[in-house]
């Protein structure tokens, strides 16, 4: 947890992307590509300031909702993903793999379903809505979240900021993220 908050959210994504836990298109292992060489941890660290917080999201029935600045890398089993990017240019735009639909909802809104598909968008502002089950996700960055289970025995679990896994709530639970969150 402590080189995710050092080195930033760049350096989270190409740690996830190089040891094939967030891929763009499969590749086998006689032509993966070499794992990307590690960056000092001063390198992307001007990337996230120092006050972004971290969510991590485990197995989740529900909806997860964040909005806010800085990078969500996620996947889910089965649901849909509404990503919003209202600023053009400021961080990657969303990247969206495995879905089986997608749907423009505005010039700057687009949802996409289906099942086992991963998703992420790194930089600048956005609003990132799941629903679904098996929902994984993590989130550095500053902003609004809200937990909300579905109501299940087992809705998954969440962490803020390296603290204990807790369970995910059958309710709206709305909280902001940054680095002094509890």
């Amino acid at each position: 947890m402590a080189v995710v908050r050092q080195a930033g959210v760049l350096l989270l994504a190409a740690l996830l992307t190089s040891r094939g836990l967030f891929a763009q298109d499969p590749v086998d292992s006689a032509t993966a590509p070499a794992p990307l060489p590690s960056l000092p941890a001063g390198a992307a660290a001007r990337l996230s300031g120092p006050n972004d917080g971290t969510l991590s999201v485990r197995d989740a029935r529900g909806i997860i909702t964040i909005q806010g600045r800085g990078g969500v890398i996620g996947s889910f089993a089965k649901g849909s993903v509404l990503i919003n990017d209202p600023i053009d240019g400021d961080g990657t735009g969303p990247i969206v793999t495995g879905d089986d639909w997608s749907k423009e909802k505005s010039d700057t809104a687009t949802s996409w379903g289906g099942t086992k598909v991963r998703f992420r968008i790194i930089g600048g502002t956005f609003r990132v809505v799941v629903r679904g089950r098996g929902i994984n996700l993590s989130f550095v960055g500053k902003g609004n979240v809200i937990v909300n289970g579905a109501g299940t025995d087992d809705d998954g679990t969440f962490a803020v900021n390296g603290a204990d896994y807790g369970l995910v709530p059958p309710f709206p639970f709305t909280f902001a993220l940054s680095a002094t969150t509890p």
